[in-house]
């Protein structure tokens, strides 16, 4: 019964070494491996201790994925593989204000790149085809959506 808890414990131990360590599966193989070998001795012992070892890895092997992966964010590999959400003075927190003028960057068909009140921004013509460096309107703001028309139109 000590070597069923034993090899139960090195089980859920590489489970969670295998979210923080890419073994490509190997380190999970031997989790598995660890495990198997666990039931067969808990099964010899007694069929309720062998349920008991079933039911104790239902438990324990979810737990050691959510660990891992809590603990995954905080080591060196996690850092390089989970970016970090933008700080609040790296958000946009200005919207681009409806009736600012600016030009065409690029050709918008109907999507491109304007500069707006000095700063280059993604933008939506309403439809139309409209070329690089025409004078533009913003005519409407939804969500990151910024929909302009030529200049000349939007005024009439």
């Amino acid at each position: 019964m000590i070597l069923a808890a034993v090899l139960t414990l090195v089980a859920f131990a590489l489970v969670m070494v295998e979210t923080l360590i890419p073994s490509f599966g190997l380190l999970g193989l031997l989790a598995a491996g660890c495990y198997g070998l666990a039931l067969v001795e808990a099964f010899a012992v007694e069929a309720a201790t062998g349920w008991t070892f079933v039911t104790l890895g239902v438990v324990l092997f979810p737990l050691a994925l959510f660990l891992g992966f809590r603990v995954l964010p905080r080591t060196p590999l996690g850092r390089s593989l989970i970016l970090e959400p933008p700080k609040q003075a790296e958000r946009k927190s200005n919207p681009i204000p409806i009736e600012s003028v600016g030009r065409a960057v690029t050709d918008l068909r109907p999507a491109g790149m304007a500069e707006i009140l000095g700063q280059r921004t993604d933008v939506v013509s309403a439809g139309k085809f409209i070329s690089a460096g025409t004078a533009l309107r913003v005519v409407a703001v939804q969500g990151g959506r910024v929909l302009v028309e030529p200049e000349e139109e939007s005024v009439s």
